[in-house]
């Protein structure tokens, strides 16, 4: 099934969702606002955030960041981190990622911390979508291919009604991460 939601849909929930957490107004919250950095939001309001987007979009956001996944796959910290800090190859695998990271964000020789720091609203959103795209290719319960957004916000069956759970973070991230590291092999053959 095709993810109901477009990218402006889920930039629009993260938005909101801002609002309510930080108690900001919604001019404060534009797409590329470094949620961490420009609004000056916590440990405890990320949390706060994951909690809400989980809920609102029946969703389950990654507990392991892109760069755990990036590690499990390779089986060698040593390629993803430079004493402590990101190679070419993390900052490559973060902006390839759902978060969809832009250069001028993440960039090799950044701390890890750092990342978190410059996040916006649209990578959150585009990690939601990430996930979204994994829907079942058919319901689960009628076996019709097209999903909509129900009035509670979640994904539904267009058909039915019947509520759909794409995959999870982790596993969306952990199928990503292959074709990432292929792509980043063949622009290294390429160099």
């Amino acid at each position: 099934m095709s993810n109901p939601f477009s990218e402006s849909d889920l930039i629009a929930v993260v938005q909101r969702t801002l609002v309510s957490v930080l108690g900001c107004t919604p001019g404060d919250v534009a797409a590329d606002v470094a949620i961490a950095n420009e609004l000056d939001a916590d440990s405890l309001d990320f949390v706060e955030l994951r909690f809400n987007l989980e809920k609102q979009l029946g969703i389950v956001l990654p507990q392991k960041s892109v760069l755990d996944h990036l590690v499990a796959v390779l089986g060698d910290e040593s390629q993803v981190y430079d004493k402590g800090r990101l190679t070419e190859l993390a900052a490559y695998a973060l902006r390839e990622s759902f978060f969809a990271y832009r250069v001028d964000q993440v960039a090799a020789g950044m701390q890890p911390y750092e990342v978190m720091g410059c996040a916006t609203v649209r990578n959150w959103a585009n990690l939601c979508k990430g996930i979204l795209d994994g829907l079942p290719e058919r319901c689960p319960d009628c076996g019709h291919d097209k999903a909509e957004v129900s009035p509670s916000g979640r994904p539904i069956c267009a058909a039915c009604s019947s509520p759909l759970k794409a995959r999870t973070g982790d596993d969306a991230l952990a199928a990503s991460i292959p074709g990432i590291v292929s792509r980043w092999s063949e622009t290294r053959v390429a160099a």
